[in-house]
């Protein structure tokens, strides 16, 4: 199910010149890193000159890292302001943003689209389950709505890379936005599925190509612990070593690094596969005690 709906996917995108052009969407825009963040700023200033309609809702302050978390305080009044015209900011998470948004502002109808990004710093392979921005994007195609999660970077320590190449991955989001939606202001993708771009933080010329590609499999959790020779425990970033397999190198990591844009087909939805729960319930049989 999951490779029919990837290649429903690549369809779509591919077969995008052949699609009506998009007209004005209802996009909720959030990230992780914040409303001041230039990131989601120069964002929403290109989607709007796309000609789109964009509410923008973000964390009033960095929310990296949190994946889908969310503000457990209920009844509590929560920190919410209007900054400027289609600009808020939630005194809460990237999650918190999406649900204010779709059940507060948009109480009417749900918007089109929701877009997460850009963020500072890619976020491919294992990452998403971390991304607050990807996690935004999973929350709004849990409730329904169509979302597509952008990250810049491939380098951490390379802001300048990252902040210069955020302007193209504004319009490359905008092209793909274009893309996906048919006449009627429908996005085109599969039910369930979202979209994970990573624009590697290069300028336009030193870009290879754009590739739809998978998850990779080869980098694990690079943020980690490490006990100095003095006892002091400190975070540190431990990147994956190894060799690839010839899948991994057409996995998102290693897309990346080669330069290419990539763009992943999300499924929010964990359920193993059937024959997976057919193996698990044969192991446990029928005979465990409450």
């Amino acid at each position: 199910m999951a490779l029919n709906k990837q290649l429903d996917f690549a369809i779509a995108l591919l077969a995008g010149f052949l699609v009506t052009p998009a007209g004005a969407l209802e996009i909720l825009l959030t990230n992780d890193d914040g409303y001041e963040a230039e990131g989601i700023n120069i964002m929403f200033d290109e989607l709007v000159a796309a000609g789109h309609n964009v509410t923008m809702v973000a964390p009033w302050q960095n929310n990296s890292g949190g994946g889908m978390s969310i503000s457990v305080d209920p009844f509590k009044p929560v920190d919410v302001a209007e900054v400027e015209p289609d600009k808020w900011y939630v005194a809460g998470t990237p999650v918190d943003c999406v649900q204010f948004g779709l059940d507060v502002l948009f109480t009417a109808s749900p918007p089109d689209l929701v877009v997460s990004g850009s963020n500072h710093g890619f976020n491919p392979g294992v990452s998403i389950g971390m991304s607050g921005t990807v996690g935004a994007a999973q929350n709004a195609i849990l409730r329904g709505v169509p979302a597509i999660a952008v990250s810049v970077g491939e380098n951490q320590r390379d802001q300048e890379g990252i902040l210069r190449a955020m302007d193209d991955a504004a319009r490359f989001t905008a092209q793909v936005i274009d893309r996906i939606t048919v006449a009627g202001n429908d996005i085109a993708l599969p039910d369930g599925i979202g979209l994970n771009i990573n624009y590697p933080g290069r300028d336009a010329e030193d870009i290879e190509g754009v590739a739809v590609t998978r998850l990779s499999s080869y980098a694990r959790n690079p943020f980690t612990f490490r006990k100095n020779d003095d006892g002091i425990i400190v975070s540190v970033i431990d990147p994956p070593r190894g060799e690839a397999t010839e899948q991994q190198e057409r996995e998102d990591w290693h897309m990346i690094f080669k330069g290419y844009v990539t763009v992943t087909p999300l499924d929010p939805n964990l359920n193993a596969a059937a024959l997976n729960q057919a193996r698990v319930e044969q192991l446990l049989g029928d005979k465990l005690e409450p």
